[in-house]
């Protein structure tokens, strides 16, 4: 339970804030010049982006001294073993990049703390490009202190994007969490989830209060202390009376401090050690280790077992399939793709974070020699769009800008970000670490609540696990629980063509999307995916789907493919979808003593045709949620994914048609 420090007469603005409402998902342009001095600098506030006199030094006087952060990594974590930074102003990152470097270089931080979350607050975002330029320009001079930051700055800015408006979470390495929520702070800290973990230490490196006044209003300190606890510490660099009264009215008491060089003042708080922390993760004891139990060997159950044991867990994984991807992640390649929407809304932006936050996650993940990553450009064609609901060139263009795909002359898009993977070996490597063990061939596993956690047991009866968290990632075990399927799952199942190769499908070297994906050459063949038959899996005409598949990749290529197809073999897969075709991702919630806050169900599950992008960020927003990190969603998107959602949408409309019983 997070005990807020923020008064009761603050707590009007604090609530969730509701729907979206933006007419594009790219932010406005930061308006940056370099002035004579080369120092960067915001035309748009009429401030530069740091001092001249050591940035680097200010930096860390200011912000790792002012929050005490080396004196308290070298105490012994509380509850949880990682530690939650927020700032304000995220800049050129170089406040990140000292805490980094502090956090990965101190000798004598006590070995309970593991990681270090750190959450940059920014409206302007620099481009690429720019970050690039900035970063450069630090290591120019060889004597520069900005020196120490090399190998930081090139990890950062190997993974660094045009970022468009949203919650965007970047893996630096196995301790370091980056998550960058681009939009104004007081809209991202309203929709930051009262579930995510508070801070423990808050920068607040905004341009100077009389710049930019909306960063160092009252309002926006009431959010701050919402996501603190009486321990968080704030430091920033301005001494200004209204900031410093601001933030105490708010709760977050600060005293001046010494500045940094010819700055006579800042502002850090007092800091007390003897309460307590207020948040408890769902760790019984700190350093403990914790089970979970996964329904599902697929890419929604292998992403959840692979991010839950790099915090830790030890994990079973249970399917009635004889090996990984027997449902719909067994055909040999599945494409990132980018699913698109007519409107700047908060499904457009849990898929847009979900494809680069996979993206990143696959580059990174493939480049340690875990499993290969075909990196291709994708081409979807206008007969790849929604027919019900087409997309409009002119609101893509407005709502998505010109980065992550462009408009070709015939109306299709082009994906540089791309790309196809073999599902089952990514499976396969997802879950080789010893942390992670399978039980196959074990079909309708049956599960009860137990005082804290689950009874798991095989349906043979000869083997029970007993996990603290259950995650149920198979629709087909979902679908066996009704008091779980509210959503009543829609199956479709899907037939995909292997077809031998010939000389005209081998000049197609890229991913072509369209009535169906035409997929790089694989040895002597071509896959052709997918057709989309309302039934079971094992009711379709393979042959029917198999010629429709064939048909459909000729219209596709018209006058480019003459010869005859040869069909080599076919895979049959059956997929789910839910009535508003979002997938189900959380923590499930009902009014059951089952399935309480001490007994928890998790799922991960309908991702349509969609899951090699939607997977891996649904198994790191469950991972978050069950280890008491913070979730890489806004609160709108959160609910937009809650598996509980159709549950309480039913008792909604219950409790009004009572009510109107009632009247009548």
């Amino acid at each position: 339970m997070i005990e807020p420090c923020t008064p009761l007469s603050l707590l009007q603005v604090m609530t969730y804030s509701g729907p979206l409402k933006i007419k594009s998902l790219e932010p406005e342009d930061p308006l940056i010049e370099f002035n004579q001095g080369g120092e960067l600098k915001s035309s748009r506030f009429g401030d530069v982006y740091a001092s001249s006199l050591d940035p680097v030094g200010e930096s860390e006087h200011v912000f790792i001294e002012g929050n005490q952060l080396q004196q308290r990594w070298r105490e012994p974590p509380k509850e949880s073993s990682s530690f939650h930074v927020g700032e304000l102003g995220f800049g050129t990152g170089l406040n990140f990049l000292l805490t980094w470097k502090h956090w990965f270089e101190a000798e004598d931080k006590d070995p309970g703390w593991q990681h270090l979350y750190y959450s940059g607050f920014e409206a302007f975002p620099l481009s690429a490009v720019l970050m690039e330029t900035v970063h450069q320009n630090w290591f120019k001079d060889p004597g520069s202190p900005y020196q120490t930051l090399y190998p930081y700055s090139k990890q950062l800015l190997d993974q660094w994007q045009d970022m468009m408006i949203g919650v965007h979470r970047i893996a630096l390495d196995s301790s370091i969490t980056l998550d960058l929520h681009i939009n104004d702070a007081f809209s991202a800290m309203a929709q930051r989830p009262k579930r995510s973990r508070p801070m423990d230490a808050w920068f607040l490196d905004g341009f100077s209060p009389d710049r930019n006044p909306q960063l160092w209003k009252p309002q926006l300190f009431a959010l701050l202390a919402e996501h603190s606890t009486p321990e968080s510490t704030v430091a920033t660099y301005t001494s200004a009376g209204h900031v410093r009264r601001n933030l105490g009215n708010a709760g977050l008491p600060v005293k001046r401090a010494k500045g940094w060089a010819k700055k006579r003042h800042m502002l850090s708080s007092p800091r007390e050690t003897s309460k307590p922390d207020r948040f408890r993760s769902s760790a019984k004891t700190l350093g403990e280790i914790q089970k979970a139990v996964v329904l599902g060997s697929g890419l929604a159950g292998s992403t959840v077992a692979h991010a839950l044991a790099g915090r830790g867990w030890q994990v079973k994984i249970m399917d009635p399939a004889s090996g990984f991807g027997a449902g719909a992640s067994g055909i040999p390649q599945l494409a990132l793709r980018l699913r698109l929407f007519n409107e700047a809304n908060a499904a457009a932006q849990i898929y847009l974070q979900a494809y680069l936050f996979t993206y990143r996650w696959l580059v990174r993940l493939a480049s340690e020699g875990k499993f290969f990553w075909h990196r291709k450009q994708i081409r979807q064609s206008v007969t790849a769009m929604n027919k019900r609901k087409p997309l409009s060139p002119e609101k893509l263009a407005r709502i998505y800008g010109n980065k992550l795909f462009q408009t070709e002359r015939n109306g299709s898009l082009c994906f540089p970000f791309g790309g196809w993977i073999d599902p089952i070996e990514l499976c396969r490597a997802l879950c080789s670490s010893p942390k992670i063990t399978h039980m196959f061939n074990t079909p309708n596993p049956s599960f009860e609540a137990q005082e804290h956690g689950w009874r798991v047991q095989s349906s043979q009866g000869n083997q029970t696990e007993w996990a603290d968290a259950l995650i149920i990632a198979s629709p087909q075990a979902l679908e066996r629980l009704p008091i779980l399927n509210e959503a009543k799952l829609e199956f479709t199942t899907g037939i995909s063509t292997a077809v031998r190769t010939c000389d005209e499908l081998k000049k197609k070297d890229h991913i072509f999307t369209g009535l169906r994906t035409l997929f790089p050459a694989r040895g002597n063949s071509h896959l052709v995916s997918a057709t989309y038959q309302r039934v079971r899996a094992g009711e379709s005409d393979a042959k029917a789907a198999n010629q429709e598949n064939i048909i459909a990749l000729r219209q596709m290529l018209q006058s480019d493919l003459k010869a005859p197809l040869d069909v080599l073999t076919h895979y049959e897969r059956e997929r789910a979808n839910t009535y508003d075709r979002l997938p189900l991702i959380g923590r499930f919630q009902k009014s059951s003593v089952s399935y309480n806050a001490t007994n928890p169900i998790y799922i991960s599950s309908a991702h349509g045709s969609t899951g090699l992008a939607t997977c891996p960020f649904a198994a790191e927003i469950i991972a978050a949620e069950i280890c008491g990190d913070p979730l890489p969603v806004t609160e709108e998107q959160r609910l937009l994914l809650d598996p509980s959602r159709y549950y309480q949408r039913a008792q909604k409309k219950n409790r009004q048609t009572s009510s109107e019983s009632k009247k009548t």
